[in-house]
């Protein structure tokens, strides 16, 4: 994959770590949803501010215009509407681009009951006009073991944390993450050592949240907290804690889909409003 442009200064929400995860080793991920010749997409980077209009990555083909364009969501929380935003992204991201040729979606979830929770979705065309031409496919990490990941390619060991329990003692647990460190320093580059120990860290952190940044430290003998992905990823309040975490994402779930009906015309403006302005009260109350 080629590598995405750099920017002096990274927007906000641009730098977390699967978006990382892309730019390392994103042909990886993309053959984990199926995509030939990975190695034709270049990784974008989304800036906060566009979130409403497209989900977490977009991988457009570099020289091949006739391949799908490919948008990836990660899902690390139960949200009911997830699969509703995602297909309203991927329509809306099209239209501000312009295009109307083939698209792969893909929803990567981190957890078999994330996608449980996550209601279904089915739109049919009758006239056979208002179809989108291409596949939505959906990645469970956690009905994968690390062999499995590895068989498809050998730089997703790095997902490894969300393929065991979140339930594994924590003695069993340390021996397991060394051993991760151990398998992802000698499949990446030197010179990328310290950013996917860095992306492993993170994903341990998310997988099993009672863990303290401290044990992690320990385990991995890398200080997250002095990186810039782990400095944000606690300010975010991303590991404070689940309960507070998927009700939070729950509340910018519902946020963002209604941003989405607002612009699709679904839902007038007064509408919106009236609904949105008691989510991100409780989202205020929430996060202070």
């Amino acid at each position: 994959m080629k590598k995405a442009r750099k920017k002096q200064s990274p927007p906000k929400g641009t730098d977390d770590p699967f978006y990382k995860l892309m730019k390392i080793g994103g042909e990886a991920v993309l053959k984990l949803i199926g995509i030939n010749q990975p190695d034709n997409y270049e990784a974008r980077a989304i800036v906060l501010k566009e979130k409403k209009l497209y989900p977490d990555i977009v991988a457009v083909p570099v020289n091949d215009k006739n391949r799908d364009m490919v948008f990836i969501e990660f899902q690390g929380y139960k949200d009911t509407m997830i699969r509703h935003r995602t297909a309203a992204k991927i329509m809306l991201s099209c239209a501000q681009e312009n295009y109307t040729g083939p698209v792969c979606g893909a929803v990567i979830y981190t957890d078999a009951s994330f996608k449980e929770a996550a209601a279904p979705l089915s739109m049919k065309s009758v006239s056979g006009s208002f179809e989108l031409k291409g596949r939505l496919e959906e990645i469970v990490l956690s009905e994968y073991t690390a062999k499995q990941l590895i068989a498809i390619d050998s730089r997703l060991i790095i997902l490894a944390p969300f393929t065991i329990s979140k339930r594994t003692p924590q003695e069993k647990l340390s021996s397991i993450c060394r051993e991760w460190k151990d398998s992802v320093c000698q499949t990446y580059e030197k010179e990328q050592q310290n950013d996917v120990i860095e992306i492993l860290g993170l994903f341990i952190l998310n997988r099993f949240r009672k863990l303290s940044l401290k044990e992690v430290i320990t385990m991995l003998n890398f200080d997250l907290a002095k990186t810039e992905a782990g400095k944000e990823l606690i300010n975010m309040g991303l590991i404070e804690g689940e309960i507070k975490g998927k009700r939070e994402g729950e509340l910018k779930g519902k946020i963002d889909l209604l941003e989405n009906l607002h612009l699709f015309g679904t839902i007038s403006k007064e509408q919106y409003e009236s609904m949105v302005a008691p989510l991100r009260e409780q989202l205020k109350l929430l996060v202070q």
